[in-house]
């Protein structure tokens, strides 16, 4: 299941997120995909988009090395968490995606 956001892609497959960043997110983190698995996610934050306010959703790992998840350049992210913003227009499908992480999260 994925869904497409202004600052990247959000994608549930299996026992993983995948965070597909565009443009220059994508440069910042030096690679085109950011695999997150689930068993590593401590913290999920969701925040719908609204007409004025654009809808986000942050993972963060416990991991200090992101260079696991895919991630070339380290030091432009914050090691701790992975964010994709969206417009209210992508709303339905992030929330789509939302309860697929969030019942794959309580398993």
């Amino acid at each position: 299941m994925r869904a497409n956001g202004f600052s990247g892609d959000l994608e549930i497959d299996g026992g993983r997120v995948v965070i597909y960043p565009h443009k220059v997110q994508a440069k910042a983190a030096g690679t085109s995909a950011i695999a997150i698995p689930l068993s590593e996610v401590t913290a999920f934050d969701y925040k719908a988009a609204t007409r004025l306010v654009a809808g986000s959703a942050t993972f963060k790992v416990a991991a200090d090395d992101v260079r696991a998840y895919g991630v070339d350049q380290p030091n432009h992210l914050t090691a701790q968490a992975f964010k994709v913003t969206w417009q209210r227009k992508s709303e339905d499908d992030f929330a789509a995606v939302r309860q697929a992480i969030e019942s794959a999260l309580v398993r």
